[in-house]
């Protein structure tokens, strides 16, 4: 009887090693499972982000976003809220699309963050949000209409870039060039009601962020998506937590526990290293001394 009770662990265990982690009472199962959880993201992470394809197909296409680069967050770890749920007073949540055909050197002051699963990679079960907009910079969303995508006040010029005429990354870096300034910069609808045009739309944003990137400059762009429910960490497609260098560990490290204790799902920390010139691209790492001090204390 008493291996059997070990054959069926064994095979529970074995069971659980997905892409979705889970929370065990045995720290020694629970290390394995993170340290290989985590090799597979830094994996699938580098796959997606030196995927530069220009739609995802067969889905109708489907806009880019939808199976290639990376959708990351960037938060300020704090105990009076979890990371991942959407500011109660915003409008939309704000993220970055990281992908080798495009440079980003930073998350504006953010040195860690989490990370969600394209929606056509996402594991079964998990909620689909939804993208709205993109801005090839910093979009100033927190005072635009329409979700974050739409007019900022008294500036007319910012609304939505199709409904100006502006369909084209050269056309996008002339409307910047002529008014300067984050707020009165034209976003590009990408809603998935748009079909085809939405991911026509989602590949001259980013070629309108390669041809004004200057290295003197903050550089990163603004993915804008629709709020999700409160407290909803269980069922979010959240694939990591990140940081970018030492000073944003400990973070990650919080979010990492806070989101275990809060869902029961345990997913891996990464180290992302941003390029810092033209010719560097961006890495992921998954290194087990990174993780939580209470998930790696038992080898």
């Amino acid at each position: 009887m008493t291996r059997l009770l070990l054959v069926v662990l064994t095979v529970l265990l074995t069971a659980c090693a997905s892409h979705e982690g889970v929370n065990t009472s045995t720290s020694a199962a629970t290390t394995q499972h993170l340290n290989r959880l985590g090799e597979e993201t830094a994996v699938a992470l580098t796959e997606r982000y030196n995927n530069p394809v220009s739609a995802c197909r067969p889905h109708n296409p489907s806009a880019a976003f939808e199976c290639s680069g990376v959708i990351i967050r960037g938060t300020s770890p704090s105990t009076q809220y979890h990371a991942w749920n959407p500011n109660p007073s915003g409008t939309g949540v704000s993220f970055s699309y990281l992908r080798k055909d495009i440079i980003i050197t930073d998350f504006y002051i953010y040195k860690n963050g989490f990370i969600f699963y394209p929606r056509l990679l996402a594991p079964e079960g998990k909620v689909s949000v939804y993208i709205l907009c993109f801005f090839p910079r910093d979009g100033a969303t927190v005072v635009r209409e329409d979700q974050g995508c739409g007019q900022s006040p008294s500036r007319p010029t910012s609304r939505e870039c199709q409904e100006q005429g502006i369909n084209t990354a050269e056309r996008w870096v002339e409307h910047y060039n002529q008014y300067g300034s984050y707020g009165d910069m034209c976003g590009f609808n990408v809603r998935e009601a748009l079909g085809e045009n939405a991911t026509i739309a989602f590949a001259e944003g980013l070629k309108a962020q390669r041809l004004i990137f200057n290295p003197l400059i903050d550089s990163y762009n603004e993915l804008r998506i629709a709020k999700w429910d409160q407290d909803i960490g269980d069922v979010l497609p959240l694939q990591a937590f990140f940081y970018l260098d030492s000073s944003g560990k400990a973070g990650a490290q919080y979010d990492q526990q806070d989101f275990l204790k809060e869902t029961g799902i345990l997913v891996p920390i990464i180290l992302i290293t941003l390029p810092a010139t033209e010719a560097d691209q961006a890495t992921f790492q998954f290194i087990p001394e990174d993780q939580a001090p209470s998930l790696h204390t038992q080898r």
